[in-house]
């Protein structure tokens, strides 16, 4: 699971090398009990840097809320949950 504040971005290395599409990656918003309530797709930005074999999709700009990130290509889906607050003077702890 990956954690972070609204206003932050995520970053995830991918295998592909192409711009990517919704059959390949897909980014929902759900309810805490599971229940899907947005394609939030459109906050879903590829990155090719020169030099690399894959690139990495940069999501960004969500509200506070539960998502899951599923990439095809590899079966996995990882739960990202985005919250209001500010980080604990260390920066590894998000107080809410």
């Amino acid at each position: 699971m990956i954690n972070i504040l609204e206003g932050e971005n995520v970053e995830i290395p991918v295998h592909y090398t192409e711009t990517i599409n919704e059959h390949q990656i897909s980014l929902i918003r759900h309810t805490s009990n599971s229940k899907v309530v947005a394609n939030c797709f459109s906050k879903v930005k590829f990155i090719k840097e020169e030099g690399f074999i894959g690139g990495t999709i940069r999501i960004e700009g969500l509200d506070a809320g539960h998502y899951d990130v599923n990439i095809k290509e590899s079966n996995r889906t990882i739960p990202l949950r985005v919250h209001r607050g500010v980080y604990w003077e260390t920066d590894s702890f998000i107080l809410k």
